[in-house]
């Protein structure tokens, strides 16, 4: 017997990314063999940054230490995609 997805805001927030990530959507463009983005290329950390924020989490907070540095989880070059959210 399945258990039921508790209602609440991480709910509401994992439907708004069900929503975007589902739809049909394409962001830049490739080259004539599809093998390397030529416009709107974006790095993963960007991607990492946006995925996070649809799910409510600031990326520049959440960090963890090692070896006397704390570093973050999308490194110092996240940010996320502003021009892809709806």
């Amino acid at each position: 017997m399945a258990k039921s997805i508790p209602k609440g805001i991480f709910d509401r927030r994992l439907q708004r990314l069900t929503r975007i990530s589902s739809a049909a959507f394409s962001y830049g463009a490739t080259d004539e063999h599809g093998y390397e983005a030529v416009d709107g290329r974006i790095h993963n950390h960007g991607w990492h940054a946006t995925i996070m924020h649809l799910l409510g989490l600031d990326h520049k907070k959440l960090t963890y230490r090692y070896a006397g540095r704390d570093f973050g989880v999308t490194d110092v070059r996240g940010n996320v995609l502003k021009e892809i959210l709806v």
